[in-house]
């Protein structure tokens, strides 16, 4: 594994002025399709029309956007809810004895939680019965789960180090140093933030620097990273 730098000067501050809350988390779909968790647990999502992020839901403990456009939330209950197509909002998982720490999803036919014992659970869609089968592949120290979106490989922080996950007996390791958040879109592809708050971008073998002081980041389905500093801004990387 190789490491790089990068320039920061090549940052630029993103068009989404005034934004109205203090963000905990962002992540990004195709295109525009921008979403944000503020501090108080609410979901909002970026309307090009408006410039200006509207509120969508509340109680929202962690979210993802899929390639597709789905959008997955957890709530203060440990319910698991989707968006459908007509933008409406379903629960799909309901946790009545222990708490959903975090989740992704490549699509809406596959989705991974991380439970409250550090446990990965999977849920894929059965189309004919019109719901999710969730099945606990693996138990025990796992800090998150990113499902890539472009060749369906999953990614996982284990003990705080990030691997490629292959099954419960093979994990790749694929940073030496420890994270607290990954991206992925395909088994050479990813980015992450280290326990220092540090942006790192992995690519065929070699981790770039791309920015310190980072509260969170995201990568959308163009390739292109968008992260909010701490001062609450939003800036994208020039190409």
């Amino acid at each position: 594994m190789g490491y790089t730098g990068y320039v920061v000067n090549n940052a630029e501050k993103q068009p989404y002025p005034n934004v109205p809350v203090q963000i905990k988390k962002i992540d990004v779909g195709q295109g525009e399709d921008s979403w944000i968790l503020s501090n108080e647990n609410k979901l909002y999502n970026w309307n090009p029309f408006k410039r200006t992020f509207l509120f969508k839901r509340d109680h929202v403990l962690d979210f993802a956007v899929g390639l597709d456009g789905t959008i997955v939330y957890i709530d203060k209950h440990n319910n698991v809810h989707i968006r459908d197509s007509n933008k409406a909002w379903h629960i799909i998982y309901t946790s009545e004895y222990y708490e959903i720490l975090s989740i992704s999803l490549c699509d809406y036919k596959t989705i991974f939680l991380v439970d409250g014992y550090d446990d990965l659970i999977k849920g894929v869609y059965n189309s004919e019965r019109d719901e999710y089968n969730w099945d606990l592949p693996v138990q025990g120290s796992f800090k998150q789960a990113s499902c890539a979106s472009h060749d369906y490989s999953l990614w996982v922080i284990y003990s705080e180090y990030v691997y490629l996950y292959i099954n419960e007996s093979k994990k790749i390791l694929r940073a030496e140093f420890r994270f607290e958040y990954i991206k992925a879109l395909s088994e050479q592809h990813a980015i992450g933030i280290d326990l220092e708050k540090r942006l790192w971008e992995y690519s065929n073998g070699t981790w770039t620097w791309i920015r310190s002081n980072i509260k969170s980041a995201s990568i959308n389905y163009g390739d292109e990273i968008y992260y909010v500093d701490n001062n609450n801004e939003i800036y994208k990387p020039k190409n």
